[in-house]
């Protein structure tokens, strides 16, 4: 005879045995007591700023202050973090000649209801496009900016200056999205440079550097030019967005406004309770930790951000 019991408790618990309280931050559910509950009974959280979080797919998304920035890869959090570009009119503006912008395609933006811009360039040697930069010398800072091929200009060198002759660069190509040539000039050092696949062809170029003085001159640079190493301007035109400079060697997310002067993103909180057990997420600037009354222990972080995806608590014996 074959006997067949029921009980309360959910037939597929992803939750560890005796757990007393658990969070799956991939898919926005909880459960306290062996019952599945709502999330916002079980955690609550706080952000004075909106944010962007990134998916599984590479597109990002927009969250308003005291949202949890969940994607499918967990909740974000993210320590603050100032965009020093200082010449906030965005891509439809440039302080350089023979450069002109204008729409992207429609729909077509690495941010969910976000607007790319294309930027066309012209072959003189003045003609490319640049944005200012409030930089401390001798300060680690990461540039960073999203691409895409358009059937047009094939290589684009990037670059952070101080106009005096340090600078920092790397050369991107756009039909196959690899790195060609980095690299560093005068007293300026080059740290890292990275490329990041994003949504629907779109790749972000970070890159790392030092440059030696603080002036009014700092700016970052984006060029078309004719080939790996070159800097001899190219005609053409590609598809640009959410350009920022912050300090440290890692990008972090996009800013919600694009073109900000000092935007920030505040440290973000979030509060877990159980049977009157206080835990909490936060990011200091320096590490994320899980705090616990009894303690705390170190949580895994991504550079500047890390995703928290499940937790779970046993009760005290």
């Amino acid at each position: 005879m074959l006997a067949i019991s029921m009980t309360s408790r959910p037939a597929l618990s992803w939750w560890p045995a005796n757990t007393s309280f658990a969070l799956d931050l991939t898919t926005g559910t909880g459960m306290r007591a062996g019952q599945i509950r709502p999330l916002n009974e079980l955690m609550s959280f706080s952000r004075s700023t909106s944010r962007l979080a990134v998916d599984s797919t590479g597109r990002w998304h927009s969250f308003g202050p005291n949202v949890p920035a969940m994607t499918d890869l967990g909740l974000w959090l993210e320590e603050a973090r100032t965009n020093v570009v200082v010449d906030n009119v965005g891509e439809s503006s440039t302080i350089m000649t023979g450069v002109t912008t204008s729409a992207w395609t429609a729909g077509d933006c690495p941010l969910v209801g976000g607007a790319a811009r294309r930027i066309s360039q012209g072959a003189g040697s003045s003609d490319g496009f640049m944005r200012l930069l409030a930089m401390t010398g001798g300060m680690t800072y990461t540039a960073s900016r999203f691409y895409k091929y358009d059937g047009s200009t094939t290589w684009i060198r990037m670059s952070i200056s101080d106009n005096i002759a340090n600078v920092y660069f790397a050369f991107l190509n756009l039909t196959n999205m690899s790195l060609g040539i980095s690299g560093a000039f005068g007293s300026a050092m080059l740290v890292n440079v990275k490329l990041t696949p994003a949504w629907n062809g779109w790749y972000r170029l970070s890159l790392t550097g030092i440059l030696p003085n603080t002036n009014s001159a700092c700016g970052f640079f984006s060029h078309s030019v004719t080939g790996n190493g070159q800097t001899i301007r190219a005609a053409g035109s590609y598809g640009s967005w959410a350009d920022q400079v912050v300090a440290g060697i890692d990008a972090g997310s996009p800013f919600p406004t694009t073109y900000g002067n000092s935007r920030e993103h505040d440290t973000a909180v979030a509060i877990a309770s159980a049977e009157g057990t206080g835990v909490s997420w936060l990011s200091d600037g320096t590490s994320f930790k899980l705090e616990p009354s009894s303690g705390q222990w170190p949580l895994p972080r991504q550079n500047s951000q890390v995703a928290l995806r499940t937790m779970s608590i046993l009760p005290i014996t």
